[in-house]
């Protein structure tokens, strides 16, 4: 996939996306946004397609990154809301 070409996320799917960078697991992801886990669990599913994610254990964290690296969300501006982790 060329830079120039963005796959079609939501602005839904992003945040989730930005959510899950944090750390969060689906259920505070689902409480933050107000959505039920089965709508969570469904975004992850249409951005590992969107994104060309092949089903595998680090799935989550290749579509993060993947997103990251074509500008789809930024994680960059989130690194002050992380715990330190010392």
């Amino acid at each position: 996939m060329k830079r120039s070409e963005r796959p079609p996320l939501t602005d839904k799917q992003s945040r989730v996306l930005e959510l899950a960078g944090m750390g969060m697991r689906d259920s505070q992801i689902a409480g933050a946004l107000g959505l039920g886990l089965p709508t969570i669990e469904g975004h992850f599913h249409r951005i590992y397609c969107a994104l060309d994610i092949e089903p595998h254990a680090n799935q989550r964290i290749r579509a993060i990154f993947k997103a990251h690296r074509l500008g789809l969300i930024n994680l960059d501006d989130l690194r002050d809301l992380l715990p330190d982790r010392g």
